[in-house]
């Protein structure tokens, strides 16, 4: 996860990879009863309300900040240098 400089919100680089060894750190840790997963239970009814936790906490954080997203919209740019909008809009324009 990172922070933006510049807007604050919180962004979370998405990968299916990532998504795919949470689920399995979790299943697995399931298996082992380890402490950190005690309230979901060792069978698929228990995994799934870790899956479903998991897929919360991924789609609540976006890949994008504010300002990233409003110079896409209403640019349809994004320049790799910098996220700052007035350096984009001389960019872009």
């Amino acid at each position: 996860m990172s922070r933006c400089e510049i807007c604050g919100v919180l962004t979370e680089a998405h990968s299916e990879d990532v998504q795919k060894k949470a689920y399995a750190i979790g299943n697995s840790l399931i298996t082992k009863s380890d402490p950190l997963t005690r309230p979901f239970k060792n069978n698929p009814q228990g995994r799934r309300e870790l899956t479903d936790i998991l897929e919360n906490l991924w789609t609540d954080f976006s890949d994008e900040c504010k300002c990233k997203r409003q110079t896409r919209e209403e640019y349809g740019v994004l320049s790799s240098r910098s996220i700052w909008p007035d350096k984009l809009r001389v960019e872009a324009g």
